[in-house]
């Protein structure tokens, strides 16, 4: 199935900043090929423009607010 690994906890301390736009705080815990965790916090309201996360499958769980995903032809819709 490809490389084993062990699991571990990663603290809110060893999240690092990243790069991202002016509107979003993107924090990651770790990323591989395909693969990305990590934290990202918005203002109340936001919507980002249409885009993809190329080969990566995306996991959204919201802590607090409401969240709508839109994704596949037609724009099929979460919420």
């Amino acid at each position: 199935m490809g490389e084993e690994q062990e699991a571990r906890r990663i603290g809110r301390g060893e999240l690092v900043e990243i790069e991202s736009p002016p509107e979003i705080r993107r924090r990651q815990a770790f990323a591989k090929p395909g693969l990305w965790a990590g934290i990202a916090t918005t203002q109340p309201g936001l919507a980002s423009g249409w885009h993809h996360h190329g080969g990566h499958d995306t996991i959204v769980y919201v802590l607090s607010g409401r969240v709508a995903v839109e994704s596949g032809e037609g724009g099929r819709r979460a919420v």
